[in-house]
């Protein structure tokens, strides 16, 4: 079944995770005319990541239209599918992901605001440790620990990825390939809702 025809993905500046994300989607059947929107903060890596997507669709085939925004208003509006892969602040590169979370807090207000309302979206929390972010999202969804954690020393390795799959030094069908199955297009496809994650208001400063 064709997913779409609008899918926000917030976090798209990941590096951990867009890349992995992007190429899930365009592996998958995509509902003819599909919006794709990507937001992040980080205005250098969602532009970068915005090149990947558009490389990734003139790859696959698809048409679809492709917005990249720092407002995340216009990220999500009419979302029928929303991916969440945010990324938090740690203050240390080797600290836990759970210790960061507290950063996020205010994109998951906006978030929920969004989710608040829109007309039963399928979510998908990329946010990981999902157990904990989970309580930060007043909504039902798919939590899904991937992709596993990106170790600091290798960061620059993966956005360099990117930018070879962009330019084309190396073959973009290649991660259509290596992420045609992933956790996140099975729980697209096959799965339901998750109801063990619940949000919980106290989150953001318990975890702090």
């Amino acid at each position: 079944m064709p997913i779409g025809p609008r899918i926000a993905v917030i976090g798209a500046g990941s590096l951990r995770a867009a890349g992995p994300v992007l190429a899930t989607l365009f592996g998958l059947p995509l509902d003819p005319g599909c919006r794709l929107s990507l937001y992040d903060e980080h205005a250098e890596l969602l532009d970068l990541f915005d090149r990947l997507a558009r490389a990734f669709a003139g790859v696959a085939g698809t048409p679809i239209s492709i917005l990249a925004t720092s407002d995340i208003e216009d990220a999500m509006e009419d979302a029928d599918s929303v991916v969440l892969c945010m990324e938090p602040q740690r203050e240390a590169p080797d600290a836990p992901a759970a210790a960061g979370l507290p950063s996020l807090a205010p994109i998951f207000e906006a978030v929920n605001a969004m989710l608040a309302k829109l007309s039963d979206p399928l979510v998908f929390n990329l946010v990981i440790p999902v157990a904990d972010s989970g309580k930060l999202l007043n909504a039902s969804a798919f939590h899904i620990d991937w992709p596993p954690p990106l170790p600091a020393e290798t960061a620059f390795t993966s956005s360099h990825k990117a930018l070879r799959w962009v330019r084309a030094d190396v073959p973009a069908f290649e991660p259509l390939q290596e992420y045609k199955e992933t956790p996140l297009s099975r729980a697209i496809l096959d799965a339901r809702p998750a109801p063990e994650n619940r949000y919980d208001p106290t989150a953001a400063k318990r975890s702090g």
